[in-house]
């Protein structure tokens, strides 16, 4: 048996941003998404600012960044995303670590 792979085929396929494995990787990173608001606004429940709606991720090809959408969350001078650190920090817990389980099949 002979096995030939072509690299055009392959690219197409594993490196295309509108390809299967870029689709999968998206379906994967709105899972995260959702999972990591919900442990946001847990996290957060008694902030008067909501941090979890700038939870998002960008497709950059095939790959998803997920992430905190800094830019918008400044909020009367003070960087709720700090807050989310610091109280993480002090309490405990993961907006992201049982997020990142979501993606998982």
């Amino acid at each position: 048996m002979t096995v030939v792979l072509f690299d055009g085929v392959i690219d197409a396929y594993m490196e295309n941003p509108q390809g299967p494995v870029a689709r999968d990787v998206e379906r994967r990173a709105q899972a995260v998404v959702e999972v990591a608001r919900a442990g946001v606004r847990k996290i957060m429940h008694r902030a008067p600012f909501d941090v979890a709606q700038n939870v998002n991720y960008v497709m950059e090809g095939n790959e998803a960044v997920i992430g905190i959408d800094v830019s918008q969350t400044l909020h009367g001078g003070r960087s709720p995303e700090l807050y989310l650190d610091a109280k993480v920090a002090k309490e405990g817990g993961s907006w992201l670590g049982d997020a990142l389980e979501a993606a998982r099949d």
